[in-house]
């Protein structure tokens, strides 16, 4: 069973991802991994390289690009939340998670206090256009983006 490297890819603490072309061999790299390692770990499609990849299952927080939204969607609240949890250790930088507009899934905001954040975007936008702030706090129009309330932990 040789596998062979892809694309260039990095976990969050920038050590080479191995990759796989398939689901297979990625199923296989598990199996293996079970057998030698006592790991367990499951395949699962990175949204960064497109490759596959193998995690622990309690890492396993399915997503996928939200293109109206340019950014990651988790495909389930209970995801969402783990992986809130997740970056909080890794990190260090508290999440929180609200209901895509568009209906693409869940996303992560560090804008923990979002009805503080609403009323800035209100305050720079007296029009009611919706807008985002950007990193530095200025508004930035995004006429397909509507505020939506954060979901409180279960």
């Amino acid at each position: 069973m040789a596998k062979k490297k892809l694309a260039a890819c990095y976990n969050h603490q920038g050590k080479l991802r191995r990759s796989y072309r398939s689901k297979g061999a990625a199923e296989e790299g598990a199996y293996e991994a079970r057998q030698r390692f006592g790991n367990d770990l499951v395949p699962y499609t990175c949204s960064q390289c497109g490759n596959f990849h193998l995690c622990p299952p309690t890492r396993l927080t399915p997503s996928h690009p939200c293109e109206p939204c340019a950014k990651l969607a988790y495909e389930t609240l209970e995801g969402a939340f783990s992986r809130a949890d997740i970056l909080e250790e890794e990190r260090g930088v508290e999440l929180a998670v609200y209901e895509c507009a568009h209906g693409e899934g869940w996303h992560l905001t560090s804008h923990l206090d979002w009805k503080a954040e609403q009323e800035r975007i209100r305050a720079a936008n007296p029009e009611g256009v919706p807008v985002v702030l950007g990193d530095d706090g200025t508004p930035m129009i995004d006429p397909y983006t509507r505020l939506m309330p954060l979901i409180p932990r279960p």
